[in-house]
């Protein structure tokens, strides 16, 4: 099993793929920055510049960063990240070599799933960090101009931000492990990576369309991801005003992501040499 992950932990740091996303997210990083800068130095109302100068303090960067980018982001990132990971053996035509060792196909999908885990983990902890890092040299540049206008510097005490951050974070890792998983269960079945890229991300659409074609109020939204994770980051935060039980939001990630893994380590288990 160690071995199995090493190895695809050099396929995963090496592949232009994981580059690209980890790219993208500090390029937006980056770009969030400039904007909040170039709002408190622009000609919108006060308070919307307030808010701006707010956002760039120590340590609102790192809630910001888990908000509004990896929040937005975040989807995207894991999906194809996941999709590209388990799919290479389809892309070089590697898998049929695997389907002949029956005994270790399981730990095959266990040790990508591991080290996909690990590798996002670490793209989104170090987002964090340098948006939290351009949000201190941001603010350092435009304090002169701040303070003209009569900005005040204000951020968030320590017991706010851990909970702010814990409501904001915990629901966001599971929103993404039902997808990751999802993305693991098309890829299989699909043989492709195209197909776990595609698949996961349109249902991703339909998932947040339904929720406001049908409405919150909907019975049939209470199986929604978006309206779970929602109720879930409410329970969790301060309000504690969630639409639903944080029991009945953790089960139906739970039994999305669990049927996903168990139906694609049981269809690759169970696959023949003719796919």
């Amino acid at each position: 099993m160690v071995g199995l992950i090493r190895a695809e932990w050099l396929k995963i740091t090496r592949q232009n793929t994981s580059r690209v996303m980890a790219g993208i997210l500090l390029g937006i990083a980056a770009l969030f920055v400039l904007i909040e800068a170039t709002n408190v130095t622009g000609t919108s109302r006060l308070a919307f510049r307030q808010s701006s100068f707010d956002g760039l303090s120590f340590p609102n960067g790192f809630y910001v960063s888990v908000k509004d980018i990896i929040g937005n982001v975040g989807v995207l990132i894991v999906v194809v990240l996941v999709a590209n990971t388990v799919g290479s053996e389809y892309g070089f035509d590697t898998w049929k070599n695997l389907l002949v060792r029956h005994q270790g196909r399981g730990r095959f999908i266990a040790a990508k799933m591991v080290v996909t885990l690990t590798a996002l983990l670490g793209i989104f902890v170090a987002t964090a960090a340098i948006t939290q890092l351009f949000s201190s040299v941001g603010q350092v540049l435009v304090t002169d101009t701040a303070k003209q206008i009569g900005l005040t510097q204000s951020s968030l005490s320590s017991d706010q931000f851990l909970q702010n951050l814990y409501s904001e974070s915990l629901p966001l890792l599971l929103y993404f492990g039902v997808l990751g998983a999802f993305a693991t269960f098309c890829t299989v079945v699909g043989r492709s990576t195209v197909t776990g890229i595609i698949i996961p991300l349109v249902f991703w659409v339909g998932d947040n369309f339904s929720l406001r074609l049908l409405g919150p109020s909907s019975s049939l939204t209470n199986f929604t991801l978006s309206k779970n994770v929602s109720s879930l980051q409410d329970n969790l935060g301060h309000s504690g005003s969630g639409s639903m039980e944080t029991w009945q939001s953790l089960l139906i990630l739970g039994t999305y992501m669990l049927v996903s893994l168990v139906a694609a380590f049981v269809i690759f288990r169970q696959r023949d040499m003719a796919g």
